[in-house]
């Protein structure tokens, strides 16, 4: 750990979670800003890998040889795509969002990784519903530090979070619909 590496941690009750920078290092703490550089943070030295390692996803499943890349997952072989070059309208992804939760189980597109299936429960259920929810809100924070080439992206997938929220009753954690 040195100064200007960065780090991933989660929330607390009085700081947000996301990308740190470390800018100072003393005996006992770390001091950290956020990579938008409009929150400052001090951990304790022996307390930054626990926090990392809770605001870094750790995968749940490990991947077999004949799985899919997870960069093609459910939602995307099923059709559903944001951003400047997917054009999509918010009416299609929302029939997609709706086609995969009432999709049934052994229908998902999800090659052969049947534990990545599992993870997505059974059609019409709460756990498929907060399967959605949590991709959703995994792929706005993966992109809210990256610029603002994804801006549009972002805005999609809330709109999309949203909707899901309002439609179906998706919960759905409120700090990605306020935040950007």
């Amino acid at each position: 750990m040195k100064i200007g590496d960065r780090v991933r941690l989660p929330p607390t009750l009085s700081q947000p979670g996301g990308e740190y920078r470390i800018v100072a290092l003393d005996d006992n703490d770390v001091h950290l800003i956020s990579t938008k550089g409009w929150v400052k943070r001090s951990v304790a030295r022996d307390q930054l890998a626990v926090l990392a390692a809770r605001g870094t996803p750790a995968s749940t499943t490990a991947l077999a040889a004949d799985a899919f890349p997870r960069d093609e997952g459910v939602l995307s072989r099923s059709g559903y795509h944001v951003g400047a070059a997917a054009a999509m309208p918010a009416i299609n992804r929302q029939i997609v969002l709706r086609r995969v939760f009432a999709m049934p189980a052994a229908k998902l597109p999800a090659g052969n990784d049947e534990a990545y299936r599992a993870e997505w429960g059974e059609d019409h259920s709460q756990r498929r519903l907060s399967k959605l929810a949590r991709c959703l809100e995994s792929f706005i924070s993966v992109h809210l530090t990256r610029g603002h080439e994804y801006q549009r992206s972002i805005k999609e997938w809330k709109e999309d979070l949203q909707w899901l929220d309002e439609e179906l009753g998706a919960p759905i954690n409120t700090w990605f619909l306020s935040n950007s």
